[in-house]
């Protein structure tokens, strides 16, 4: 890392969405044992959150309309300095006040050039999930989605980002799942033990998940070529996921109309979050 070079830039994007920008700058400001490089890029927002991310970005960058979520990460990405990359919206937080500077020297210690780690989902229902990850893992895994890599845990080397091509605006909503390939066809993670992120659940992602599968089988046939039989036994599963997510919504509907409240079938499905990180949960 040169002189004046910090160690990570955070990138946080925001739309309309001052309070969850608050969050997540109180959230960046007090990591410890980091040089931190804080870039917020906001896409045109007329309740105060451009006023409040001038105020408080590292680097000024103008607010105006972007035209999507990952043309704005790529803008503030493009200005970025750090010696790694890190994604946090607004409303998301780096958890904790140590586990980002645990995860950049468990990357340097391995020599990796991108890691993550489990994650803890602050849900519509106003609990928290937690999101774990394999002691390992290898780019065909991730690939295929059997290891699921949380973006708000993603921390990447900076140069090969750019290298990457960074995030770009072909797709809408899997983009960071292609760039998430893109790396692991270059090299394997490193994984981390600790959460450096809660992230807020009721993204595009989540309100359109068919979208987001469909885009994610474009990506694997883009990137890696795959003949029909294979892109057959990619609809084929499309197919079986979304059959069970409609299930899961229609199983939402009925329970919203129980007369007594009580946990969803969701939240008896769920880890909890381990006991040594609740006191760090933010609401």
């Amino acid at each position: 890392m040169g002189p004046n070079t910090s160690d990570i830039s955070v990138i946080t994007v925001v739309l309309n969405d001052k309070s969850g920008l608050q969050r997540t700058i109180a959230s960046v400001q007090t990591q410890q044992s980091l040089v931190i490089e804080h870039l917020i890029v906001d896409g045109g927002s007329s309740d105060g959150s451009a006023e409040l991310g001038q105020n408080f970005s590292s680097v000024s960058i103008a607010s105006k309309p972007d035209g999507g979520i990952y043309p704005a990460m790529q803008r503030g990405a493009i200005v970025a300095s750090g010696e790694y990359l890190i994604f946090c919206n607004a409303g998301d937080v780096i958890f904790g006040a140590n586990f980002l500077a645990t995860a950049l020297a468990q990357l340097r210690k391995d020599k990796s050039l991108w890691g993550f780690g489990p994650i803890i989902e602050h849900t519509e229902r106003d609990t928290f999930a937690w999101i774990s990850t394999p002691k390992e893992t290898d780019s065909k895994s991730i690939i295929s989605r059997k290891t699921f890599v949380p973006f708000p845990s993603f921390i990447i080397d900076r140069n090969l980002y750019l290298r990457l091509g960074g995030l770009t605006d072909q797709y809408k909503i899997a983009g960071d799942f292609e760039l998430i390939c893109k790396a692991a066809k270059i090299s394997n993670p490193s994984i981390f033990r600790d959460p450096i992120a809660q992230f807020s659940a009721g993204g595009v992602s989540y309100l359109h998940a068919d979208k987001a599968w469909k885009e994610e089988i474009a990506i694997r046939t883009n990137l890696f070529e795959l003949d029909f039989l294979a892109r057959c036994e990619q609809w084929i599963k499309f197919i079986i996921r979304y059959a069970k997510w409609k299930t899961g919504k229609f199983f939402d509907a009925v329970q919203s109309l129980a007369p007594i409240k009580s946990l969803s079938w969701r939240e008896y499905r769920v880890e909890e979050v381990p006991s040594v990180y609740r006191k760090f949960l933010t609401d």
